[in-house]
């Protein structure tokens, strides 16, 4: 009776693992697919803020230079974001390579540390380049207001002069 508890402890012990394997590589591909999204729509507005930039004319305008520097820290995280869960040629990314390669090794110890490491990573750099990102599209907003003339105003319009 003792030989079968402890055999279907260890029998136990051993699916517990398999169950967490599985469940932490699919953590880990689950993180690549939440944040593809968000990665692509920060790579619009980068787009957007490169080709409206230009379009002022002026580069002395106040806060040009800051405004440069955040959308250049927004792109260079964005990049990095996106060696990490973006597909590479093979089709798959380096998150989901580590992750393959981790599952099939057994090491739930680095696949924890790998789920947990990318998703702190993933939350951190987000949040730091939506936060660079708005900074820069504020400035663009004021300047593009600046230097555009608001129609109407000092032409006598609705004043109600002839």
């Amino acid at each position: 009776m003792k030989f079968l508890i402890v055999v279907f402890v260890i029998a136990l012990a051993g699916c517990h693992e398999t169950d967490d394997v599985a469940t932490l590589h699919d953590q880990a591909i689950a993180l690549g697919t939440y944040y593809r999204p968000q990665l692509d729509a920060f790579e619009r507005r980068v787009r957007d803020l490169g080709a409206r930039g230009p379009n002022l004319g002026d580069k002395n305008l106040p806060g040009n230079a800051r405004a440069a520097d955040q959308l250049k820290l927004a792109a260079n995280q964005l990049a990095d974001l996106q060696s990490i869960v973006m597909q590479g040629a093979h089709g798959k990314s380096e998150l989901e390579n580590q992750a393959d390669s981790l599952a099939r090794d057994r090491d739930t110890t680095s696949l924890t540390r790998l789920v947990a490491d990318t998703r702190e990573k993933l939350d951190h750099d987000t949040a730091v380049i939506n936060s660079e990102l708005t900074a820069a599209e504020m400035w663009l907003l004021e300047a593009e207001a600046s230097v555009k003339p608001v129609s109407g105003l000092g032409s006598g319009a609705g004043s109600g002069e002839p």
